[in-house]
């Protein structure tokens, strides 16, 4: 760690403490913005029910509730206070609060216990309270008390109108059967080890005879050390604690009383943690590998011989963008000499040696070195440094890496559909297939145009075209002859076959070049030939003395400023394409100048750049321009654009591709 902090430098280490205070800066300003959000969203407490006073007996219990909003504010805080103090810690006080409910529980009343509760509830927006009275009476009072108890009891035996009233009134208070109110909320995928919660709401909330009961896989769950269930005002809840392998399944919670019942349900996948066991098995063997492994030497080398430089990053490493989380990084640099055997190259990240692994790929070959980390996190921000060590010294380059963390990601998609496409269009085993159905062409070959006869002088380059149909025949051959024998292949001959396209360009002519070209296309109906002739004229039989000195001259700089000063020009027009799904779409034109080594071509889909891959194909040969694209799917719906630049301007040309679903 020393050696490596020595090495590193003043300098990198200011960058190192910049990168560290930005990034410090960054996220205080996301804490800040995600704080004045919360803020927004949080109101001030609001009690919806009240709390009610309770007359209880002695050693009896008490039980106070109400409901509370906002529901979904951490920052919400709730004290009970007792004539006007903050309640005192006890074993027979329990107190409860969660999504909305707040509750207070005593048992084993003492007359003590008799006075004034308060429930306080505060957060940053302000504070709201609701208060009730607690009566004890004494066992004394109730012994008092009996007779005029069993003379109201008399009273209301006796009195059957006023009896059947209130049957019916607290029938009537239940008056539905029971009934969800959302779907079964919880963990559907978690990791073996972890706490599992299941949480839904149901109504009526104030029926005395409502039975709720939990199933997993059909079979009712009992409570346990591990599983606990809950079920008040409204609110049904189950949690697992330690889940295991066995635990996943389907959970579902049933509720039923006299009216009728419901149900919900949910799925829960569990992940197994691998349990790897690391001790050895062959304990002699261990020991006689570590001791041959100790014994070994590293190779001497003639350092004079191989090593007559100390290292040097040519090209150091060059600082990344910041980017989100997902993403890949790639770092690389050029170090020097790039023959050295003894060179050894290290990676640090924040000054700690870098882990090699599936995410972390190093590479070290004739002088070039690079990094790439799979799949960034936000863990993976610092300062990576590369460190090259010989005999004769060391060097070392740095660069910062930033992550933005991006929070949890979805991995599940959300358009089915479409990924079935997808899955549809990635699959090269039918895309092999279709493309062997499509070739089987039944036309024998034909050129629909032929080679044009060409003269010329020595020097000069020649070009030959024609066009051939049928198009997309995966067994035709094309072959090219010269005085009825085969054309020999060389760097001054380069044939060129694509699509409907055939051509051959020769470099360079001489006249022993002049002669017939042939041009055969054979597949497994039929053949076709187009010939042309090529007269190559020697440069000593040309009578180069003008007989008008002056206007020659005029020509020659006439010339010069026309092949300097053209500018690019379509000379034939993009037409529209409509095709099916899966086909092949074809674009082209004609442009000049021919020979301007200036002269670029681009394509463009809706404004952006075409990138070249395996379906898009792009053609540029002597003033023939042609784009093809293979395997259309929908999404290469729109305008596509060919832009033909040099130095002296530009020119455009437009044409629409429509693909219609099969």
């Amino acid at each position: 760690m020393s050696t490596v902090t020595g090495d590193l430098g003043i300098p990198e280490q200011a960058q190192h403490i910049k990168s560290v205070e930005e990034m410090e800066a960054y996220r205080q300003q996301m804490l800040a913005k995600n704080k004045a959000e919360m803020d927004d969203a949080i109101t001030a407490p609001v009690f919806k029910t009240n709390l009610k006073d309770i007359v209880a007996k002695e050693n009896g219990f008490a039980h106070f509730e109400a409901r509370l909003e906002p529901i979904g504010d951490p920052t919400l805080k709730v004290e009970w206070l007792k004539d006007g103090r903050p309640m005192e810690a006890s074993s027979r006080i329990t107190s409860f609060f969660n999504f909305g409910y707040v509750a207070l529980t005593e048992k084993a009343l003492i007359m003590k216990d008799a006075g004034t509760y308060t429930c306080r509830a505060y957060n940053a927006k302000g504070e709201v309270r609701q208060s009730c009275k607690l009566t004890v009476i004494s066992k004394a009072e109730q012994e008092d008390s009996q007779y005029e108890d069993t003379v109201a009891k008399m009273q209301y035996l006796e009195d059957a109108a006023s009896r059947h009233k209130r049957t019916d009134t607290e029938e009537a208070t239940v008056s539905m059967p029971p009934k969800f109110l959302g779907p079964l909320k919880g963990t559907n995928k978690i990791v073996e080890g972890q706490k599992a919660h299941f949480e839904t709401r149901l109504e009526p909330q104030g029926d005395p005879n409502m039975v709720v009961e939990w199933y997993f896989n059909g079979k009712a769950v009992m409570s346990a050390s591990r599983i606990k269930t809950y079920h008040d005002f409204g609110y049904v809840s189950l949690d697992i604690s330690d889940i295991r392998q066995a635990d996943a399944g389907q959970y579902s919670v049933v509720a039923r009383n006299a009216l009728g019942q419901d149900q919900s349900m949910t799925v829960m996948e569990v992940e197994t943690r691998a349990g790897i066991d690391t001790s050895t098995m062959h304990e002699v063997s261990l020991k006689q590998t570590a001791a041959l492994e100790r014994r070994h030497q590293e190779p001497h080398y003639d350092i004079e011989e191989l090593t007559k430089s100390k290292p040097e990053f040519v090209v150091p490493l060059q600082d990344p963008k910041p980017m989100p989380e997902g993403k890949n990084v790639h770092l690389e640099a050029r170090l020097e000499p790039m023959n050295d055997p003894t060179m050894k190259v290290e990676w640090f990240c924040n000054g700690k040696p870098i882990t090699i692994g599936s995410r972390f790929k190093t590479y070290f070959d004739f002088g070039f070195v690079a990094l790439d980390i799979l799949g960034v996190y936000s863990t993976d921000s610092g300062e990576y440094t590369c460190r090259a060590e010989n005999y004769l010294g060391s060097a070392h380059t740095s660069a910062c890496i930033r992550v933005e963390g991006t929070g949890d990601i979805q991995t599940d998609t959300m358009h089915d559909t479409a990924m079935e496409q997808i899955s549809y269009l990635e699959d090269t085993s039918r895309n092999q297939r279709t493309t062997e159905e499509q070739t089987e062409i039944k036309t024998a070959p034909n050129f629909v145009k032929s080679l044009k006869n060409i003269e010329t002088v020595e020097g000069t380059n020649i070009h030959l075209e024609a066009r051939l149909q049928p198009v997309g025949d995966s067994s035709m051959r094309v072959e090219w002859f010269f005085n009825d024998g085969p054309l020999k292949v060389g760097h001054r001959f380069k044939p060129a076959y694509d699509f409907d396209y055939v051509a051959l360009d020769l470099l360079g002519v001489y006249p022993v070049d002049s002669g017939i070209y042939t041009c055969k296309a054979t597949n497994s109906l039929g053949q076709a030939v187009t010939s042309a002739s090529v007269k190559v004229t020697a440069k000593k039989d040309l009578v180069f003395d003008s007989k008008h000195p002056e206007s020659l001259q005029k020509r020659r700089k006439t010339m010069e400023e026309v092949s300097i000063k053209i500018k690019p020009k379509f000379l034939t027009k993009l037409e529209d394409v409509i095709q099916k799904e899966r086909k092949h779409a074809h674009f082209e034109t004609k442009l000049e100048p021919v020979a301007d080594p200036n002269l670029r071509v681009d394509w463009y889909k809706d404004g952006q750049p075409i990138q070249m891959g395996s379906r898009f194909h792009l053609i540029h040969d002597s003033g023939y321009v042609a784009l093809d694209i293979n395997y259309l799917i929908l999404e290469d719906t729109g305008v596509y654009t060919c832009v033909a630049s040099n130095l002296m301007g530009k020119d455009e040309l437009t044409a629409n591709l429509k693909v219609i679903s099969e």
